[in-house]
């Protein structure tokens, strides 16, 4: 909080000033410092971020590339978690370019991790999977980490964090958990609360898609605190997860609560990054309590959001989901979901997503007496892509 004040007592002077070289010099060093601490206390989709930044590129000289790569990874901060790919896929690719021409190892990391995120959002791991090491190959303790503190995040940290959702995706779960403890432990290293927040939160992830709710509530709860004691935004998505194991645990209007609580918090200032996976969530404790109608709308808005955003990641989730609240009614339109989850799955490489959904149509096939049916589904594979 006290960054930013002093930043705007300083933006609020030089609007005072005049216009000159020097002056707009200034300015834009303020605003790239501006940026990053707003993200960390309003989030990345907030207004104010995009303001910061896009000012920040305005005042940038042609010529300065360091100058021009940091105005542009606020910009795809911004945008990718406004969901807004095209735009943030832009952004990510001039990042690499510029890292490239510039020949700055540490550039690098960061454009690789964007142009990871980009696609492992739009439902594409593999691809995402090849920047995440590629960015991870070229960091290392000794690397330049001054855009760490630019950015508000250690790409580094980043990488391996989504290494680890991205093995998970991929079907190697063995995989995900050491990816996930590699970030944590560079997080630490290097002494930054943020990146540790954001390591352990998506470790949560890891933890309620692998079924271990005792440690997605261990990490949802430190990155709650750690949240809370830094002011840091990530206490909403943070909540997300708490509601969902706190429904677990037999706390389904608690869990429901804290649930729509994170998501709407994380969600004002314009944030939809996700929220596909939230409302799945949401759902999967509406299947857990037998709220099948309302789970339904959930899976009916995340469909939409899906069409508006094109955010792909767990679209066949998103349809396996749905089979399973029609499978007490409608077995036909059931089995139809699951098809489509299995097959969306294939076609993205998300062996791990496949096999649930070939876990639930099997299932569902036994049920109804389809036993051959059932056994030749083992024998098909779980990635086309």
């Amino acid at each position: 909080f006290e960054v930013i004040k002093h930043m705007e007592r300083a933006l609020h002077l030089l609007a005072s000033m005049e216009s000159t070289p020097e002056n707009r010099r200034r300015e834009q060093a303020v605003q790239t410092v501006y940026g990053p601490a707003l993200v960390a206390i309003r989030g990345y989709a907030d207004a104010s971020v995009e303001r910061a930044f896009t000012r920040a590129l305005a005042l940038c000289d042609p010529g300065d590339s360091l100058e021009l790569f940091k105005a542009s990874l606020g910009l795809w901060m911004f945008h990718v978690v406004r969901a807004s790919f095209p735009r943030a896929r832009d952004y990510a690719t001039k990042l690499m370019q510029v890292a490239e021409e510039m020949r700055d190892t540490s550039l690098q990391v960061d454009g690789h991790f964007a142009m990871g995120c980009t696609a492992f959002f739009m439902g594409r791991p593999a691809q995402a999977m090849e920047h995440f090491q590629a960015g991870a190959s070229l960091d290392s303790p000794s690397r330049d980490r001054s855009m760490t503190l630019r950015s508000n995040q250690d790409a580094g940290v980043c990488c391996l964090t989504y290494m680890g959702m991205c093995a998970w995706l991929l079907g190697r779960p063995e995989e995900a958990a050491p990816y996930s403890q590699q970030a944590e432990n560079l997080a630490r290293q290097i002494d930054h609360p943020f990146s540790l927040v954001y390591a352990l939160h998506f470790r949560g992830w890891q933890n309620l898609w692998m079924g271990d709710y005792a440690a997605a509530k261990a990490s949802s709860d430190e990155v709650i605190r750690m949240s809370e004691e830094g002011g840091f935004f990530w206490v909403t998505l943070g909540t997300c997860i708490r509601g969902r194991v706190m429904a677990e645990a037999g706390d389904i209007d608690g869990g429901l609560e804290r649930l729509r609580w994170g998501l709407e918090a994380f969600r004002t200032p314009g944030a939809r990054l996700s929220q596909t996976l939230q409302l799945a969530f949401e759902a999967e404790i509406c299947l857990k309590a037998g709220l099948i109608e309302r789970g339904l709308q959930r899976i009916a808005e995340a469909q939409s959001a899906i069409e508006q955003t094109d955010e792909r990641f767990w679209e066949p989730e998103i349809r396996r989901l749905e089979g399973d609240l029609l499978a007490g009614t409608d077995l036909a339109r059931a089995e139809t979901c699951y098809r489509q989850a299995l097959e969306l799955a294939r076609t993205s490489g998300a062996s791990g997503l496949a096999e649930r959904a070939l876990g639930s149509l099997a299932g569902l096939l036994t049920r109804q007496n389809r036993d051959e049916e059932a056994r030749a589904l083992q024998g098909e594979p779980t990635a086309t892509a």
